[in-house]
Parts: C-alpha cells; sequence; structure tokens
C-alpha cells in the first residue's frame, strides 16, 4: 500500500502529515493473523453507494454571504465547496423559511387556492444567488435535495406557519401543486432539485416553522405529491421522515408498505442520540432503500457531539450521505428567529469585524467530505478495541479512505490490515486520523 495523504484532526485542529518520511517510517508488511488484537482489518466487501456531503442554503447563510466582499465571498466557496476545503457536493434547500430565515415568508398570498401569486423573490434576494456561486465554484455537479418546514399557513389546521398542527386534507393536491411550483421555478433559475423530503421533522411541534404528519399522513401526503410530480414529469426521489433517527424504524415499517417504490428512502437527524442500531436495523430490513443524513449540528450553550464519531458511524452502519445544517453563520450563530439560541456552523462570519473564520466541527467534517468521493463505496471493516472506530471506503478511482478514531485517553500504535498486507500507525489521545491509500 502507498499513502498519499494523511491528514490528522484532534480538539478541531487540523494538520496534514508529511508524506515521505511517513511512508519511509511505515513500511507495509505481510499480514499476519498474530496481529489481530492491534490492528484494524480493512475488508473488499463492499456496502452501500456514498452519495455526497454538504450542509444547507439557509436564507441566514445566504444573507451573510450576500454581505461579504468578494475576496471573503472567494474564501467562503474555498472552504466550503473548494479542493483544499470540505469539497461538499450535496447540499439541502429550505422550501419557504426555517428558523434560520429572517423572517417568516411562503410563496404565495394568504388564501391563494389558484396558487396564481406563486413566486420565489424572497429566495432571488439572497439563496439562489448563493446557490449559483456555489454551484460555479464546486468541481462537480451540486446533488440538491429540498424540504419543507411548513405549508402556507392558510393550509393548516391552526393557521400559522409555526407550532405545528397538520396539513388539512382538503389541502393535499394545492400543496403538492405549490411544491411542484417551486421545483419548477427553480429549474428555470437553472437550479435541479433532484430530491424532497416530505417534511422537516413531522413529528416534532417546534416555536418556528413546523407542520406535524402521522405516518398515516405522511403516506397518504407522499401518494399525493409523488403522482402531482409523474403528472408534471418531473423525476425528483422522495424521502421521507427527516427526523431523529430513533424513531426511523416505526415509520418505515408504516410507510414502506404502502408506499414501495414511491418512496426512494428515509432522511434522519442525530438530535436523539446516536443510534447506530438502528441504521443497521433499517439496511438489514429494507436493503433497497436509501439512508440519508439530512441534518445535525450543535448550538453555542449545548455541549456538542463529536461530529467525527457521529458521521464515522453513520457511514458505517448504512447512510448514503451526510448533511449538516447551516453552511455559514455569525459570531452569534445566527441570525435565527422564534428560538433562543444559534448554531455552530462549519464557517463563520463576524459581522463586526469581517472575520471569516472556521469553527472546531470544520475539522470533524473535514477528515470524511475532503476524501471521500462521490459513489465511493464503504467497505467492511474491523477493530479490535471499541475505543478505536474505524471507517473504509473506496474511492472509484480505486483509492482507500481509512479514517481511524481513538478514543482513549492515551496513546495507541495500531496496525491498518487489508488484504496481504498490513502498516502501523500510532495515534495520539483523542485524534482521529484519515489516510488515502492506493494498493
Amino acid at each position: 500500500m502507498k499513502i498519499l495523504e494523511y491528514a490528522s484532526m484532534k480538539n478541531g485542529l487540523l494538520t496534514h502529515k508529511p508524506i515521505k518520511p511517513l511512508q519511509d517510517a511505515m513500511q507495509s508488511k505481510p499480514y499476519d493473523e498474530t496481529l489481530g488484537p492491534n490492528g484494524i482489518r480493512i475488508y473488499p466487501r463492499e456496502k452501500q453507494n456514498i452519495l455526497g456531503f454538504g450542509g444547507a442554503f439557509t436564507q441566514s447563510s445566504a444573507y451573510l454571504y450576500h454581505q461579504m466582499s468578494e475576496k471573503e465571498k472567494r474564501k467562503a466557496l474555498e472552504l466550503l465547496f473548494g479542493e483544499s476545503g470540505l469539497k461538499y457536493n450535496f447540499c439541502r434547500i429550505c422550501i419557504g423559511s426555517c428558523d434560520f430565515s429572517l423572517g417568516e415568508y411562503s410563496y404565495i398570498k394568504d388564501d391563494d387556492t389558484t396558487l396564481a401569486s406563486f413566486n420565489i423573490a424572497e429566495d432571488k434576494k439572497y439563496v439562489i444567488p448563493f446557490i449559483k456561486d456555489a454551484m460555479a465554484y464546486a468541481k462537480e455537479e451540486l446533488l440538491l435535495m429540498a424540504s419543507p418546514w411548513s405549508p402556507p399557513a392558510f393550509m393548516k389546521e391552526n393557521g400559522k406557519l409555526t407550532e405545528g398542527t397538520k396539513l388539512k386534507k382538503e389541502y393535499y393536491r394545492l400543496y403538492a401543486a405549490y411544491i411542484v411550483k417551486f421545483i419548477e421555478a427553480y429549474a428555470e433559475e437553472g437550479i435541479k432539485i433532484s430530491i424532497l423530503t416530505l417534511q422537516n421533522e413531522p413529528s416534532a411541534t417546534q416555536t418556528w416553522e413546523s407542520c406535524f404528519f402521522s405516518p398515516e399522513d405522511e403516506a397518504a401526503f407522499c401518494d399525493v405529491l409523488y403522482n402531482t410530480l409523474k403528472e408534471k414529469g418531473l423525476e425528483v426521489k422522495l424521502l421521507c421522515w427527516d427526523h431523529n433517527k430513533g424513531s426511523m424504524y416505526p415509520r418505515a415499517s408504516v410507510m414502506y408498505p404502502q408506499m414501495q417504490e414511491k418512496i426512494w428512502g428515509m432522511a434522519f437527524h442525530w438530535y436523539d442520540g446516536y443510534h447506530f442500531d438502528d441504521l443497521s436495523l433499517m439496511c438489514d430490513a429494507f436493503p433497497d432503500k436509501v439512508l440519508v443524513g439530512t441534518e445535525f449540528c450543535t448550538s453555542e450553550v449545548r455541549v456538542p457531539f463529536e461530529y467525527n464519531i457521529e458521521i464515522l458511524n453513520d457511514l458505517r452502519c448504512g447512510a448514503a450521505g451526510i448533511l449538516e445544517w447551516n453552511l455559514i453563520l455569525d459570531e452569534h450563530g445566527g441570525p435565527y428567529h422564534h428560538r433562543e439560541t444559534g448554531c455552530i456552523p462549519p464557517v463563520s462570519w463576524n459581522t463586526q469585524t469581517g472575520d471569516l473564520s472556521v469553527r472546531n466541527t470544520y475539522a470533524q467534517m473535514y477528515m470524511f467530505s475532503h476524501f471521500i468521493k462521490r459513489h465511493a463505496r464503504a467497505l467492511y471493516a474491523s477493530s479490535p478495541d471499541c475505543n478505536i472506530q474505524t471507517l473504509a471506503c473506496r474511492n472509484p478511482d480505486g483509492t482507500i479512505v481509512s479514517t481511524v478514531l481513538n478514543c482513549l485517553n492515551t496513546e495507541k500504535t495500531i496496525s491498518i490490515c487489508y488484504q496481504n498486507e498490513a502498516f502501523p500507525i500510532t495515534l495520539y489521545a483523542g485524534e482521529t486520523a484519515t489516510l488515502l491509500l492506493r494498493e
């Protein structure tokens, strides 16, 4: 095996180790079964196809991007989409407003049952220009997914965009037509929406934009939306749930048998804990369905989850894509509305000083998104120690990405074993290492 690149991350600090001295010091040697207790084994057997990594073009992120100088914009694009940065290639768009918008809005006037007033003027101010700049800057096509937080207020039982409650059944067809108009309007701007989630967090009643769908209601609306898309000749894949992964299986058990080919798979968030076995259960029970992690973040006041643990295990257990939340936020974790605190983004822009910086979550995402290419295949890999976590993927060009996380409070030397070769690496306490290898 030849080492092409070696990145290391600890406490949010990212470093790249020189390759030549590392290669000289880490000569591979024939695999020896006695390495078992100290060997990570990577197997050539493939698992799921990886679609990509990214975040969300929220109005808040786009508004901040709009205010930057051209130099700052280019730096932000390089950090997020560039070859030296996160290489994001799979992003989310909000249909209408969400909690990370400047305020509430939808695309039609109140009580417009004809959709004659439909327009995306609000998105044209900030969101669409940001998306277009990202599309132009990225080295590969951006896969784009859209998610609604709430139907227009008059279509809901409480007459508000916020505070949950249900979409009135008499408006299912109208709301489906509304979403189709959104897709068509974006297409006119040269932005292709390839994937839709049916509703963001459908079992949560939030103080911000939200709407409640029971499994039966979500299945019924999915049927209407699928047929409306088909009538318009639009090939858009549908993901259900779009909420915490600890509750995926009960929802899938209701929806999948009813929807069958109409549902492409399930979207999930991380806000109810790790629940990695739920992903494995979904892959085992529904092997023809896709799993996509569509949102995770940590707040300024919340003890942060470790992104690297989350991403590594989501991919290890079957996720095909990993998307975090806002791409850019300000020094206060905003702007936001109808909520008490902001979030930590990968890229932060200080509105007072104009400084553009990365947060510690940036490096944790980098360890995966920078190295794992679209249409890589996850590989089976095993670790001898539960405190040494590992993920392996094979890129389309044949390179192997091996990510190893040392959860111990002490240094650990361990061998990476693939095919008939093995070589040792030494990990500092709490270090995550990603190696790009070629056979």
